[in-house]
Order: C-alpha cells, then structure tokens, then sequence
C-alpha cells in the first residue's frame, strides 16, 4: 500500500468516526485533517492536492447524505457547492 492510499484510508477513518460519534463538530477534525494532509503530502504538490479532493468528496458525500434527509426539495448540485465551501471555510481558516 502506497502512502497516498494509506493516507486517504486515514481521513475517510477520521469521517467515519466523526459520524460514529454523532458530534460533527468541523472546528475540530477539518483541522486534523489538514495536518494530516500536510505531513502526508510533504512538498508533493500532486499528492497534497489528490489528498484534499478526497477529503472534500468525503466532506461532500456526508452532507449531501444529510441534506437528502432534511431538505423539503434538495437540489444536489446546490448543496454540493455549499458543502464545499463550508469545508474550504474551515480547512482555510487559521
């Protein structure tokens, strides 16, 4: 197994035991998953960017799952962009 597989295996585990624990709480694991994204990706720019998109679709296929639920009328593209922003917002923040 390559370090870009284990490492995206890593932040799918860090979703999962988010949702696990009912406590989505981005303040908290966005920011692991960045530095687990910087230490994995160590000047490589291509995997720090592969990296970042799976943590977006991660981020991305969990709201919309939630939003499916919740929305009167779900538009998924809609709640795509904002789940992705909302990540950015977070992932960016210092």
């Amino acid at each position: 197994m390559t370090d870009l597989e284990t490492a995206r295996r890593l932040i799918t585990g860090i979703f999962i035991k988010n949702q696990e624990m009912m406590e989505p709480d981005d303040t908290i694991f966005i920011p692991l998953i960045k530095g687990g994204i910087e230490e994995a990706s160590r000047n490589d720019k291509t995997i720090y960017d592969e990296l970042l998109e799976h943590a977006v679709n991660e981020y991305t296929d969990i709201w919309l799952k939630y939003a499916r639920d919740d929305e009167d009328e779900f538009d998924p593209d809609l709640e795509s962009e904002k789940a992705k922003k909302t990540f950015m917002e977070y992932f960016e923040a210092e």
